[in-house]
């Protein structure tokens, strides 16, 4: 009966795991065909080229509200936001350059002219940037999600997930780990 019991509970996470899998993947798939829609139309391309036109005219106030309407339009790329960050500056406004060159670093982190205007953005912010609270492992975490992209943050939780739901299946089947494995699965 014991066994029985097991098995049953080890096909009940199997599937919820399969199911949970399959869930997500489905959504990422109507994700993708949904941005390549967004992205495709020859509207937002010319919205985009217009506001590169505007920002190299100098005209920064029409060029903001150009690339605020790519974004209201689901148009969300890197590309946007960093030449949104960049207008900011250019009108005077550091900390809305920042935050967009922020949001264009969790689209495209590695970026080399991105990372170099940020840094330049917050060196020219009086005080200097705010150091952050709770140490060294919280500035390790920030500095490992700024190096990821959104797809690369959630292929990484997916395989803490996996880890975890493995370390329960080996739980349920035997209860000597349980002890061993209780801390790895709250770790997870």
């Amino acid at each position: 009966m014991k066994n029985k019991n097991r098995i049953i509970a080890v096909l009940i996470i199997v599937i919820s795991f399969v199911l949970f899998s399959l869930s997500g993947y489905c959504w990422a798939q109507e994700q993708i065909s949904q941005d390549n829609q967004d992205h495709t139309n020859g509207n937002g391309n010319t919205l985009f080229y217009q506001a590169n036109s505007l920002y190299k005219e100098a005209k920064y106030k029409e060029a903001i509200s150009a690339y605020e309407k790519l974004l209201d339009n689901n148009l969300v790329t890197g590309a946007v936001y960093y030449n949104l960050g960049n207008t900011y500056f250019k009108a005077g406004q550091r900390g809305r350059a920042i935050l967009n060159y922020l949001r264009a670093g969790r689209l495209v982190p590695r970026d080399p002219d991105l990372r170099e205007n940020l840094s330049y953005a917050r060196s020219l912010i009086k005080g200097g940037q705010t150091p952050l609270k709770g140490g060294w492992i919280f500035k390790i975490w920030d500095d490992l999600c700024l190096s990821m992209t959104i797809n690369e943050t959630a292929c990484l939780v997916s395989v803490f997930y996996l880890l975890a739901m493995i370390m329960l299946i080996i739980c349920v089947l035997k209860r000597k780990t349980r002890k061993i494995l209780r801390y790895f699965i709250i770790i997870s």
